[in-house]
């Protein structure tokens, strides 16, 4: 056999192999134009027959805490973020637990949500109830807080005066 023998067997295979694999390859291939109807897809049509604008998926940020020396690291998921009339909230697809949820949970897991996502609540999508939950957190600053914030624009609208008099007194 010399090489124009090996390669003609060789190429014959690779036809041969791609005609069947082409034939066969509807057997183990989801059909096509049938779509796949999970948890998230169901959440995400039911956000938008609802008249949320879906802006976000599968979002992921990583918050570290420290205690002395000591790192701890975890992960917040929000499935969506999606927003409605001027507002913005975290989307959670998964099952309800009515005593986790307002427990540990809640702090955990929720109110960060909110920090890291900077969107003005949660919304719980639990699916084997076919129900949604609203999470929604009021922070009220102490006295200094508002009282600093006050000063502050205090300020910012003197100093705005005093140039208005600076530039109209140059006229």
């Amino acid at each position: 056999m010399d090489w124009s023998q090996i390669w003609a067997f060789l190429i014959g295979i690779l036809v041969v192999g791609g005609t069947l694999r082409s034939l066969f390859a509807h057997w183990h291939s989801a059909p096509e134009g049938v779509p796949l109807q999970g948890w998230y897809q169901a959440a995400e049509n039911w956000l938008q027959g609802n008249g949320y604008q879906v802006l976000r998926r599968r979002q992921k940020a990583h918050w570290s805490g420290y205690v002395d020396a000591m790192e701890y690291k975890q992960a917040l998921v929000a499935d969506f973020i999606v927003r409605k009339a001027g507002s913005s909230y975290a989307v959670q697809v998964g099952k309800w637990d009515f005593e986790s949820a307002l427990g540990a949970e809640m702090r955990a897991n929720w109110f960060p949500i909110c920090s890291a996502f900077r969107v003005d609540g949660v919304i719980f999508i639990d699916v084997d109830g076919e129900a949604t939950h609203s999470i929604d957190f009021q922070v009220a600053p102490p006295s200094y807080v508002v009282w600093k914030q006050v000063m502050n624009r205090i300020i910012w609208l003197m100093s705005g005066v005093l140039m208005t008099f600076a530039w109209l007194h140059g006229r």
